[in-house]
């Protein structure tokens, strides 16, 4: 639309018969003759020497186009057509933010009457936000009764999760379709963060000395770093392209799944455990190191709540606006630190599964026989901690004996076999179909991600259209999920009473 209007302009009727506006500088003598002029006093300069005496003019009732007005708006407001300092410093503008509607109405006239006057375009960049409309992808109107107050919302949810709503929703070519749940949802969202600061305050974690990254040693504090950093750098690449709701899912996941929910609950355990205080230390240190780059990234969206704390309660001097933006950190990390933490917390949502899918009690603390040789690659001492205290487990590294008279269910978990013992024995009595049951489950999920991908590499249009790297991580995806579907069948057929694979 917008390249149509600047390739095929066409001439503009510019004035309006309505009451309110900028009235037409044009002035009618008696006989209808037309001055064009600045204002009246020139007007009545001009008609005194055409009709050798003084008369009354009538100015034009119409008004300018209401667009045309507006088209001047990135000069006149910073005072064109005079030069000021505000004009050789701020224009031509950066970012204009508008909506999809007025592109022809209000960008391209403003695009017109810049490069008239100034020869310049008037902006870098155009953002189109969405539309908002109701839950149900209705325009809101009055008479339809499906108005959404603002000021409603924020008395009852608060500005900060509003904004953290509206951004998460600002999907580009897609209206905002808003409801009271999901600022609800974002409003409980911000509660987390309140109560991450909590935890940290209570455990003496709020600090505001500079962490030497360099010395960080212990394997959890490491991967939450090397998180750190993808998620900087993701959301400031997210920003810059104004992708402003991958930026907010970005912050949620980084901050709710991976800081709270994971990080947060290990340590826990650990400062609760360790009795080694450089430990523990380093765990203040890098938790609260974190927090204050979460609240820095997610200031922009949440800017009134990450103030509060970031000010008031963690007495920093500076506004957040006045800090500087987190840059991506520079730091050598071993791998293996990494792989240990990701392996922990996997198999830590994989027990979750199996208790959820066979209905174990949470206070049961299940037996959990892990192979030897895998424990001194993946389990280290703090990491066995956090796998017995989450997942509610006793690690136990002996072999099995297929003697054994208790009831265990085994399962697979990055092609190694962990097996489960059961105290309960009104859980154990059918133990052997709720293995079948939890199996088939998992052999479901890959059929329909084989299905899925399978689909999509069959679409020629994809194939042809898609960069090489995303048809072959398809494949790549294909080929893992083939794998795990065949363990799993492995694992069906060969199941019995006491003697599963």
């Amino acid at each position: 639309v917008f390249f149509s209007w600047m390739n095929q302009i066409e001439p503009w009727c510019i004035s309006r018969q309505i009451w309110w506006g900028h009235q037409l500088p044009v002035w009618y003598g008696p006989d209808k003759k037309i001055f064009v002029c600045e204002n009246r006093r020139i007007a009545s300069e001009l008609s005194k020497k055409y009709y050798k005496k003084k008369i009354t003019l009538t100015q034009e009732t119409d008004v300018l186009d209401t667009w045309f007005s507006s088209a001047l708006w990135p000069i006149t407001t910073l005072g064109w057509p005079k030069a000021t300092k505000e004009f050789k410093h701020y224009f031509p503008t950066d970012v204009l933010v508008t909506g999809f509607d007025i592109i022809f109405f209000w960008v391209s006239r403003m695009m017109m009457q810049s490069i008239y006057f100034t020869k310049k375009v008037p902006f870098k960049k155009v953002y189109i936000h969405p539309l908002i409309r109701d839950q149900y992808g209705q325009k809101m109107s009055k008479s339809k009764g499906n108005i959404i107050d603002p000021l409603e919302l924020i008395d009852k949810y608060g500005a900060d999760p509003l904004r953290l709503t509206l951004a998460s929703l600002a999907a580009q070519g897609k209206d905002i379709k808003l409801s009271e749940d999901a600022v609800k949802l974002n409003r409980n969202f911000v509660t987390k963060i309140w109560n991450s600061y909590k935890f940290l305050e209570m455990n003496n974690s709020i600090l505001n000395k500079k962490l030497n990254i360099e010395k960080v040693e212990m394997d959890i504090n490491v991967w939450i770093i090397k998180n750190l950093n993808d998620f900087i750098a993701s959301v400031e690449d997210c920003i810059r392209k104004f992708r402003f709701n991958d930026a907010v899912k970005e912050i949620y996941t980084f901050t709710k799944n991976i800081y709270c929910d994971h990080y947060i609950e290990a340590i826990k355990i650990l400062l609760k455990e360790l009795k080694d205080n450089n430990k523990t230390n380093e765990i203040k240190r890098v938790s609260s190191y974190c927090f204050g780059i979460i609240l820095k990234i997610s200031h922009p969206f949440i800017p009134f709540v990450s103030d509060e704390i970031y000010v008031n309660c963690m007495q920093n001097k500076l506004y957040l606006d006045e800090e500087k933006w987190p840059n991506k950190i520079s730091f050598k990390y071993k791998k293996s630190s990494i792989q240990k933490i990701t392996f922990a917390l996997g198999l830590v949502s994989k027990i979750r599964n199996i208790r959820s899918a066979l209905k174990i009690e949470p206070k049961n603390i299940l037996i959990l026989m892990v192979n030897k040789k895998l424990a001194s690659k993946n389990i280290s001492s703090e990491i066995e901690l956090m796998i017995n205290r989450l997942a509610r487990t006793k690690i136990s590294f002996q072999e099995l004996n297929k003697k054994t008279k208790n009831n265990y269910s085994k399962f697979l978990y990055k092609n190694n076999s962990f097996y489960i013992f059961y105290n309960n024995k009104d859980i154990s009595s059918d133990n052997n179909q709720k293995d079948f049951s939890f199996l088939n489950k998992e052999l479901i999920m890959y059929e329909e991600e084989i299905k899925r991908i399978e689909k999509k590499l069959e679409n020629k249009n994809f194939i042809d259209k898609a960069p090489k790297k995303i048809v072959d991580e398809n494949k790549y995806k294909l080929d893992k999920f083939y794998k795990g579907k065949k363990k799993v069948l492995l694992e069906i057929n060969s199941l019995s009473r006491k003697d599963r694979l």
